[in-house]
């Protein structure tokens, strides 16, 4: 199975060639692309090994791999494709930034600790990928209590207007994001691509007052593991704690006094007018119906992407595949974007 990890290790670092980041070999392990799926689904002959490459497996053929020394260079400790001079000092002047964001996010997201029914926040996008540049907005991946996401949506979205931190159209500069919602008890997301399982296996989480939240959303969506990674049973959720935001004792107290009133019969019809409201909103947003998006608005699962990054890298990923002679693994498809 050497050639086929080879080929596995080649096709990640061509990934993040496209996404503008190459790789020291801790990360090679962590999200690589696992192609062996195509080997499956194609050959039916040659079965996925049942256990993955482990850490030392991805640092042997680093050594060895006559493929991996035609195609790759390395760097201070970071592997890049052969061609791609400057790539290094890149990626080191990408990750100031991304880490500038982050040090802003923390302030901003330690002013939802008070908002009503926000359960957990998780960092996505370029900040957690660390490919920040400077006109980056900051995503964010928000937990809202079950049959409360669109009041959470709405409260979210005036807190962040009135400190004058979220996005508004072009405006991207050090601004939130505010374009995915999930509940606590809708953890899954159907949406299955390369794209998505390498995005959702960056979220670094920094709210979580139900505990255990990105061990959860992890095994709800165990088929990120079938697309990339080192497993999900290699997978070690406290390894992020260290960037979870305190609890300010003060900011609870608060968000549960305004929790009180808005979860009864009162916070029913709030949640109800606020749903009829919001969707109507969305309904009558042309951006709703542009092509290569997706926007979805239900009680489970709010997400706002009408021009979506996916369908451009998938492309250019399957495209560089192919100049590198892997065919045979250049059919990455998007994950069901809109389509006229």
């Amino acid at each position: 199975m050497d050639e086929l990890l080879d080929q596995s290790i080649l096709a990640t670092v061509v990934y993040y060639d496209v996404l503008g980041a190459p790789l020291n070999v801790l990360e090679l392990w962590k999200y690589r692309v696992r192609i062996e799926r195509f080997v499956d689904a194609q050959r039916r002959k040659i079965r996925a090994p049942r256990t993955r490459p482990v850490l030392s497996d991805i640092m042997r053929r680093l050594d060895k791999s006559e493929l991996l020394r035609k195609h790759l260079t390395e760097h201070n400790g970071y592997y890049m494709l052969s061609d791609r001079h400057g790539f290094f000092e890149a990626r080191m002047h990408d990750r100031k930034i991304a880490n500038a964001k982050w040090n802003l996010l923390r302030r901003y997201i330690a002013r939802l600790q008070a908002i009503p029914f926000v359960r957990g926040v998780f960092i996505s996008g370029s900040v957690a990928l660390g490919v920040s540049s400077e006109a980056s907005d900051l995503d964010v991946l928000i937990v809202t209590a079950h049959g409360r996401i669109w009041t959470c949506r709405l409260l979210v979205t005036l807190w962040m207007q009135l400190w004058g931190v979220r996005r508004i159209g072009d405006i991207t500069k050090d601004k939130i994001c505010l374009n995915h919602f999930i509940t606590d008890e809708s953890l899954h997301i159907p949406y299955k691509s390369l794209y998505n399982a390498q995005t959702y296996l960056h979220l670094i989480p920094v709210k979580d007052l139900l505990g255990g939240l990105r061990a959860r959303f992890y095994t709800e969506n165990a088929w990120i593991f079938d697309y990339c990674g080192a497993g999900i049973d290699d997978f070690d959720p406290r390894v992020s704690d260290i960037r979870t935001i305190p609890l300010r004792r003060w900011r609870d107290w608060l968000r549960r006094f305004f929790e009180a009133p808005l979860g009864t019969k009162l916070g029913d019809t709030l949640e109800h007018w606020v749903r009829s409201y919001q969707k109507k909103r969305i309904e009558n947003d042309p951006r709703t119906y542009e092509e290569g998006g997706r926007v979805v608005a239900d009680d489970m699962h709010l997400e706002f992407h009408p021009r979506s990054k996916e369908k451009e890298v998938l492309e250019k990923y399957n495209e560089k595949l192919r100049q590198i002679k892997l065919n045979q693994f250049a059919h990455e498809t998007d994950s069901g974007l809109k389509k006229v």
